[in-house]
């Protein structure tokens, strides 16, 4: 993974002649630098000065015999490298990875498989920054919270002006991807799994993180993962009360769905009554539930916890190491330090997984989405 370098001679005629008493220049002689590396690629120039007899051959031959260190991108995976290996690397680097959901664990998702270098990432999330869930995005601030995504065009200057309306999460999801600068395309959809456009990109990713609390979402995630064999890892967080409100208990989970096992609808995760109410009443915002089947607190820790066990599935699976026989369910209780696995369900009547149900069979099915009103905004 160096980066390629080259030099050229470049000619620039003058449109008007440059005169001094020193003489007369009608072309302006410079050379021309090209670096490229993962299909990106930057230019620059150098001027030679005559005064210290510099010409572009000179200029040239030089850099021919002195080249600098392209070996920088090398550099910052190096660490990787020694775990995945070169073609580890190379593998993550044509990988597309779709994350659905751009909460607290799917923008962690995102921020760390850039920083993996996963080549294409694509984000299904129609949120915006709010005061109430910019603590649990990485690298979101207050400004992002009141309105800094500086897009001041019609009626929406005015509200952005005001801090009522804040940074769309995809472009935050857009900038994670430009700092870690691994060259990670970020293709985003400000919209709902059931929109077509969303579909394509799931049956067309090598992964899909599942980081998305509505019963669509997972209704979506569950039937590609089947129908079209695309590996689904569903993460979440729980926090359980008690009555007089007290915590009974904390965990994060991690749920593999591949086609033989871990169907999320055996798994109880959503059910035919959940989809109708999101077609009928509506998804609204604050039922941050995540799988758990109950609205609960967000905290970024425990968020973290998840979308560690998420992402390190992710890498441990497109670079080959993933143990066949390990994909169960992951629980981690941290109140108590627990870690347990939990083995997933089948129904042999399940029209997903079951005996009659889609798995494999591609486009030869059709691959409907319920598509469920969207009353507000989720607050996270």
């Amino acid at each position: 993974m160096t980066v390629a370098f080259s030099t050229s001679a470049l000619e620039l005629p003058l449109k008007h002649p440059f005169k001094i008493a020193r003489g007369e220049e009608r072309v302006a002689r410079t050379v021309l630098f090209r670096l490229g590396w993962n299909g990106l690629e930057g230019l620059g120039e150098s001027v030679p000065l005559t005064r210290y007899d510099e010409t572009v051959e000179s200029v040239r031959t030089y850099f021919d015999a002195n080249p600098p260190d392209t070996a920088l991108p090398r550099r910052a995976t190096d660490r990787q490298a020694r775990l995945f290996g070169a073609d580890g690397l190379e593998v993550l680097a044509k990988s597309k990875v779709a994350v659905i959901g751009g909460g607290g664990i799917g923008m962690l998702a995102i921020q760390w498989l850039s920083m993996l270098g996963v080549g294409e990432l694509v984000l299904i999330e129609p949120g915006r920054i709010k005061q109430e869930n910019r603590t649990r995005l990485p690298g979101a601030t207050r400004w992002d919270a009141a309105g800094g995504d500086r897009e001041r065009r019609g009626p929406e200057m005015i509200l952005r002006s005001l801090g009522l309306v804040g940074t769309k999460k995809v472009n935050l999801a857009k900038r994670l991807a430009r700092k870690a600068a691994m060259g990670t395309k970020v293709t985003t959809l400000r919209t709902m799994v059931s929109d077509p456009a969303v579909l394509r990109q799931l049956v067309d990713s090598d992964f899909i993180v599942l980081a998305a609390d509505s019963d669509s979402a997972r209704y979506a995630a569950n039937r590609v993962a089947h129908q079209y064999l695309v590996p689904v890892i569903q993460a979440g967080t729980k926090v359980q009360r008690r009555e007089d409100a007290s915590v009974a208990d904390v965990f994060a989970v991690v749920r593999p769905v591949l086609p033989d096992q871990g169907c999320l609808r055996c798994a109880g995760l959503y059910s035919s009554a959940g989809l109708s109410y999101e077609t009928v009443v509506g998804i609204g915002g604050g039922q941050r539930d995540y799988g758990t089947g109950e609205p609960a607190p967000s905290v970024v820790g425990l968020n973290a916890v998840a979308a560690s066990l998420a992402v390190s599935f992710v890498q441990f699976w497109l670079t080959g190491l993933r143990r066949a026989n390990t994909a169960d369910n992951l629980f981690v209780y941290p109140l108590d330090d627990v870690l347990q696995a939990g083995c997933s369900v089948r129904d042999s009547s399940c029209p997903t997984c079951g005996d009659g149900g889609v798995t494999g069979w591609g486009d030869l099915r059709p691959l409907r989405i319920p598509s469920p009103r969207v009353t507000k905004k989720s607050g996270d």
